[in-house]
């Protein structure tokens, strides 16, 4: 029994031996290893002294590759770790126990182990085993051992890498990045490595070589570098010293300035960028990028009136940054200031125009972003008309009131050194004007000596000539004759300027405009016009026409005496006023009024009786009233009445039986307070009948003169607001009557017909429904076929 265990483990140890014992001869050199699989073990055995054991192993990745040995002999064994060539010995150990020993910084790749006995008399067997330790950052993508091979790291993101790592005699000695920034501002590079290795960070230029920055550290650490313009940039990676290895994270991010950048090419003059009046720009300057710096930034602004330019400009980061502001041409230097921190530079006393401002840091190798504000401080006094600067080139000054000017202000290299105007005097024969100069303080200096010169005659000596820089002058000028009187302003010193007012006084002549002709169109349209004529006082004169008593079209200017024209003229009251040169406030002539309405047509004259006749015409659809005229053919007076409103016939009372009479008609118009009358009609006769003459027929209907005792109609009340009450006297009651309201127009706006006279007597109409405006009411009785007409008024 005891030699059956004996031989049950016999043959246990050796079906062990067989499992283990991977390791096959010969294995005696490198070229003839056994593979040892990665993270896998084996067994082998020196099986004579001298006996050497090769094994290799492939790793697929970078790591620390730990390798195991436990001899099972308890003799002392070497283990050995070999490059790819299987010589270049990388580390080894042994012991008589197990024992485990590492290489770590190992790149993928084959590597080779060799197993031999301290003692070289020794055997024995052993086993053997490996493991691969990755570290935690996964490595970058190879080749990036050159700005070439660069791999890209996104702008705010973030890679891992693996540098120093050996394979094959070779250590990948640097890791190239490359990061490409949308925007100025500051780069941030963070490096955080995994083994307490020291590493090195370089930040290059677009070129791979021009150095920016660079840091390097054992631990996590940031490189940041300012001032960058927006473009690539390539980052290197290695260790500090040259067989040291590590894993690291590195990410990135972009501080932006809090200053907006400014349009890019504005590097000149040519380039340079609006900047609106009283606005606000943003900018960087100095920032780098590809070996060029952004030295200079140029705006341009435009001032529309003469007044003081402030630059504000305020650096952001305590750089020392300049503002200059150049005239038109852009060398031409009007001002500059430099600071680290706000500042305003204020030039006062220029024209209007277009002017530049550069902005650039102090030192060339700085860079600031800034805020840069312009603004425009305006005088109360506007500028004169210009060109103005000699005697024939003088305007006509507003009279009694103020006229702003300015003289000596600047642009484009040149100064306007004299301001030239002339006063039109209508006053009287022998009068008396005073001529005030104002001064306005310049925004940056107090009054500056300043001239004012009057003449009679440019060649002869001034009727005025004083400077001061009090404030203010007053000529009083005496014994002047009607005519031009002119006056020059002038600064004491060719470099200052001066705001100002000039006010001559004096009682002002008017203007005289009259209507020459009218041209009136036969229809309702826009074929009218009107002639008139300009005197007194002096051209140029200023004439402003009006249609129904507001503005009609723009002020014309007429430059003599001679007869002008306005057609195309709608309907409507006209009237023209004038200015003569310089006259201001009240001194104006004006026209009579004008009337351009068409003249009525088809004049006649019907229901003619001894003591009454209807004057008719045909319509004119812009009147709106008619003026007609009527007499006696005896007499030489006229006697005018007007229409109420545009209708087409008028009828006339209160006349002579048995006379001749005389009348005409002219439409007329009328608005905005303003009435006119346009050119009447021929004449035209009729005569009445005697009293108690025979029937006239108008329209097939018999009217009767009325006789005392007959048919009485009264209305009231007259004027009506809400309703007229009839009543009817002197007639049958039973006797029928017909009764017709008629408008202004004939329209029948009420009627009833053939009723009995007691049923209408003392009846109420309601005028609610009825326009305001003349009414006529007519009743008939039937009886005696007679009218009687009576006149409503209706206004409500």
């Amino acid at each position: 029994m005891r030699h059956a265990k004996i031989l049950l483990f016999m043959f246990a140890s050796l079906l062990l031996q067989r499992a283990m014992a991977a390791e096959t001869e010969p294995n005696n050199t490198s070229a003839t290893a056994n593979t040892l699989a990665a993270n896998g073990s084996n067994s082998g055995k020196i099986n004579s002294a001298g006996d050497i054991d090769w094994w290799k192993v492939t790793t697929t990745a970078d790591g620390r590759l730990d390798v195991t040995l436990t001899p099972l002999s308890g003799r002392y064994t070497w283990v050995y770790i070999y490059d790819k060539n299987g010589t270049t010995l990388l580390n080894s150990k042994y012991s008589n126990g197990a024992f485990t020993f590492s290489q770590d910084g190992l790149a993928a790749g084959t590597y080779y182990l060799k197993v031999n006995t301290y003692y070289g008399t020794d055997t024995g067997s052993y086993n053997i085993s490996n493991t691969l330790v990755q570290p935690a950052d996964a490595n970058d993508a190879e080749p990036n051992n050159s700005r070439a091979q660069a791999k890209i790291l996104p702008l705010a993101g973030n890679r891992t890498g693996h540098v120093g790592y050996y394979y094959d005699n070779a250590r990948d000695t640097a890791d190239w990045w490359q990061v490409t920034t949308n925007a100025d501002g500051q780069l941030n590079l963070t490096l955080t490595q995994g083994n307490g290795e020291y590493v090195w960070i370089y930040l290059f230029d677009n070129n791979g070589t021009t150095l920016l920055n660079s840091q390097y550290s054992n631990g996590t650490f940031t490189l940041s570098q300012n001032g960058l313009a927006a473009g690539t940039y390539y980052i290197r990676v290695n260790c500090y010293y040259n067989n040291k290895f590590a894993p690291y994270k590195l990410s990135n991010t972009l501080t932006l300035p809090a200053q907006a950048n400014d349009p890019e090419a504005n590097n000149t003059k040519e380039q340079a960028v609006n900047l609106g009046v009283n606005s606000t720009a943003t900018g960087h300057i100095g920032y780098y990028y590809n070996n060029i710096r952004d030295t200079f930034d140029w705006y341009k602004v435009t001032i529309p009136e003469d007044g003081m330019i402030a630059l504000t400009l305020t650096p952001a980061i305590g750089e020392y940054v300049w503002a200059y502001l150049f005239d038109n041409n852009g060398t031409s230097l009007l001002n500059s200031s430099y600071s680290t921190g706000k500042f305003t530079i204020n030039t006062d006393g220029l024209a209007a125009g277009t002017y530049y401002v550069r902005v650039n840091c102090y030192y060339n190798n700085k860079f600031a972003p800034y805020t840069l504000t312009d603004s425009l401080k305006k005088y109360t006094n506007k500028t004169d008309a210009e060109p103005n600067g000699s005697a024939y080139l003088a305007k006509t000054l507003s009279a009694n009131q103020a006229n702003s000017g300015h003289v000596g202000f600047y642009y484009n290299n040149k100064r306007d050194t004299a301001d030239w105007h002339k006063i039109n005097y209508t006053g009287s024969q022998n009068g008396t004007m005073t001529v005030t100069l104002n001064f306005e303080d310049p925004f940056t200096s107090g009054y500056n000596y300043t001239y004012m010169t009057i003449y009679k005659d440019t060649n002869a000596a001034p009727l005025y000539n004083t400077y001061t820089n009090a404030g203010v002058l007053t000529a009083n000028l005496s014994a002047l004759s009607q005519g031009y009187y002119w006056v020059k302003i002038r600064c004491y010193y060719a470099s200052d300027f001066q705001p100002y007012s000039i006010t001559p006084t004096f009682t002002q002549t008017k203007a005289v405009i009259t209507v020459q002709s009218t041209t009136v169109s036969a229809a309702c349209d826009s074929a009218s016009s009107i002639t008139f004529r300009c005197t007194k006082s002096k051209a140029p004169y200023r004439v402003q026409l009006y249609r129904n008593g507001v503005a009609y079209n723009a002020v014309r200017t007429v430059n003599n005496t001679a007869n002008f024209t306005y057609t195309n003229l709608p309907s409507g009251v006209y009237y023209a006023t004038v200015f003569g040169d310089g006259a201001t406030g009240s001194a104006f002539g004006r026209s009579t009024n004008v009337a351009l309405v068409p003249i009525p047509t088809n004049t006649r004259t019907t229901a003619i009786t001894n003591v009454q006749a209807r004057l008719n015409w045909n319509t004119v659809t812009c009147a709106k009233y008619f003026s007609v005229k009527y007499r006696k053919a005896t007499d030489t007076a006229w006697v005018t009445t007007n229409t109420n409103g545009n209708t087409t016939f008028l009828i006339i009372r209160n006349l002579t039986g048995g006379t001749q009479y005389f009348w005409r008609v002219a439409s007329a118009d009328s608005a905005n307070n303003l009435s006119a009358i346009g050119n009447y009609t021929d004449s035209v006769a009729f005569t009445t009948t005697a009293a108690l003459a025979g029937n006239v027929v108008e329209s097939g209907v018999t009217v009767k003169p009325v006789q005392q005792d007959k048919l009485n109609v009264r209305i009231y009340p007259n004027p009506v607001t809400t309703a007229f009450t009839i009543q009817l006297s002197n007639m049958n009651a039973n006797n029928k009557v017909s009764l017709t309201l008629r408008n202004m127009n004939s329209a029948i706006v009420w009627s009833k017909a053939n009723v009995p006279a007691a049923s209408v007597n003392n009846s109420k109409i309601d005028v609610a429904a009825f326009a305001n405006g003349l009414y006529i009411l007519e009743v008939k009785d039937h009886a005696t076929n007679e009218i009687i007409t009576s006149r409503i008024a209706v206004a409500k």
